[in-house]
Order: structure tokens, then C-alpha cells, then sequence
């Protein structure tokens, strides 16, 4: 039985199916594969106008899922495993970053922890300035430059540090195409009574005329075995920002959290709402969720 799709071609180089739609298209002449797109400009290049539920493409595995990257400029893997989701590198066998639930009191991450927290290798240097004050200096390779500096280009970084609050700032050339990158980020956590705790976060971050910056407060209650806790922040881009929400777009999200402790085993049910400036979330300009997870530590 032979099936015929609508402006579907097959020649020597190329094969395009369904041009109209901009289904799927292998050219031969470039090694690149389109889906979604009939121009692809790299080796696999997927375009979904409005996918269901915001899911570009979906990976199943019976066991926990990895994604492995092999070339000559390292290779690295990421996935999930029983500590979380982890990005594991290949050349020096080690886990450069690793998100784990048990770590933080909210289930889900903010916005400033989903686009800002970048990884740096390089030489600091930590000095204690007196009982309650610390400093750090540190010229970094290029951020994410984790194996070796591809760029030849070096980053400056700075730290405060005074009774639990933190004061950060890196300046530095990325890439040759682009001016410096300048970003300042301010985190603290407080307890103000024996029940109350009281977190900050704070960032700016600007590379030529693109950027974002945002603020974040994290009251927590602990009732004994019961905490309550709220996560409010604000999120903008800066002109085309980083591609979070969109060119000049903003965002506030407000998560209330509670946390029922059982000794090792948390439940936990979050409500998330985040409102947007624009339309980004499925046509809508605002989102809502609710979560409920058991997070058991295994120590």
C-alpha cells in the first residue's frame, strides 16, 4: 500500500515532506535535518509553533533518562538519577551541578535560579577581613567554560560576605562577538525569631544592550513539623533578554509552599501561580499549578 503526502519531494540530495507544513526536510547538501522547519540551520534543528502543553520534544526511557554529548571539545552528560537532575562531566569524571529537592524548602525554582546560576572554573582566592567579614577574588575562564577556556577571554569575580549575606559581581568578556558581562547578585538568609526565617535574592545582569534582573523574598513560619512558606519574586528581560519569557517581558510569581516533615521523608504541596506582562504561557498571560511531592533523604 502506498501513501502520497501533499508537496512531498525526494531527489539525489534532498528529502522534504510536506513543504507546505514544514514538516520534515534532510538535506543532503549541509548534513542537517529539519523538523518543523525546511531550513534548518544546524545539524538538528526542531521548530514547534504552539506545541501541546509547551513540550518540544519528549524523551521515554524505562529507566532514568540521559542525554550524552561526544566531541572533541568534551563530553558531558545530563539526566536524573536518585540525587536529582544532574549534569555529569565525561573528561574529568565529576557532577559540576547537581539540583536536588532536598535542598530547598520550595519544590519548584525561580525564575533567577531557573536563568542565572552559572558555573566557573578558574583560581579565587577567599580572605577572612574580620570575625564577621569575608571576601573572595577570582579571575574565571569564560561562564560555563568548565574543562578548559575556549575563548582566551577571562572573567573577574568579587564576593562580600557578612553575617550569612552575600555580595556578588563577575565583569568579564564571554565571547569575542559580544561587549562584557556584567552581573550583581545579592543573596542573604535571616532568622529573625526562632519560628521566622526570612531569605533574599536579588540579581542584575546586562551583556551589551540584552540582560535581566529580578528580586525574590522567601518568608518561612515553622509551625514544629509543619512549615509554611512563601516565595515572591519579580523577573524581567531586559530588550531580548535571555528567551525566559520574552523581548522586554516581566513576570511575577508567587509560591506558597507547605512542608510536613516525617524525619527523613518531607511531603510537600506547592501552589504556584506566575502572572506575565505578556501573553507567554499557551496565549495566556498567566499560569497556575499545584504540586504535591514526598522528598526522602537518604543520610
Amino acid at each position: 500500500m502506498a501513501t502520497s503526502i501533499t508537496n512531498t519531494s525526494i531527489t539525489t540530495d534532498d528529502l522534504i515532506v510536506d513543504s507546505a507544513d514544514n514538516l520534515l526536510k534532510v538535506d543532503h547538501a549541509t548534513n542537517r535535518v529539519g523538523i518543523g522547519t525546511i531550513t534548518p540551520d544546524t545539524v538538528l534543528h526542531v521548530n514547534a509553533v504552539d506545541p501541546p502543553s509547551g513540550v518540544m520534544a519528549k524523551f521515554v526511557s524505562n529507566g532514568n533518562p540521559w542525554i550524552q554529548r561526544i566531541g572533541s571539545g568534551g563530553s558531558w552528560q545530563t539526566g536524573v538519577t536518585t540525587n536529582g537532575y544532574e549534569f555529569y562531566n565525561d573528561t574529568n569524571s565529576s557532577y559540576n551541578v547537581v539540583i536536588s529537592p532536598t535542598g530547598n524548602f520550595n519544590y519548584s525554582t525561580s525564575y533567577m535560579f531557573s536563568y542565572g546560576p552559572f558555573s566557573h572554573s578558574g583560581l579565587k582566592a577567599d580572605f577572612n577581613l574580620s570575625k564577621n567579614l569575608t571576601g573572595m577574588l577570582a579571575v574565571l575562564n569564560a561562564t560555563d567554560a568548565t574543562d578548559f577556556n575556549t575563548t582566551n577571554f577571562n572573567t573577574l569575580g568579587v564576593q562580600l560576605g557578612y553575617k550569612g549575606t552575600y555580595l556578588n559581581a563577575l565583569y568579564g568578556k564571554q565571547d569575542a562577538s559580544l561587549e562584557p558581562t556584567f552581573q550583581i547578585d545579592l543573596t542573604g538568609g535571616y532568622d529573625l525569631s526562632k519560628k521566622f526565617y526570612l531569605g533574599v535574592n536579588s540579581t542584575y545582569n546586562k551583556t551589551d544592550k540584552d540582560g535581566f534582573y529580578g528580586v525574590a523574598l522567601y518568608p518561612q513560619y515553622n509551625l514544629g513539623k509543619l512549615t509554611a512558606g512563601l516565595r515572591g519574586e519579580y523577573f524581567a528581560e531586559i530588550n531580548d533578554g535571555v528567551g525566559a519569557i520574552g523581548p522586554d517581558a516581566n513576570v511575577i510569581n508567587f509560591t506558597t509552599t507547605l512542608d510536613y516533615a516525617i524525619e527523613n521523608l518531607n511531603l510537600k504541596l506547592e501552589y504556584r501561580l506566575d502572572k506575565a506582562s505578556e501573553q507567554v504561557f499557551q496565549q495566556k498571560d498567566n499560569l497556575s499549578s499545584i504540586v504535591l511531592a514526598a522528598v526522602y533523604s537518604f543520610n
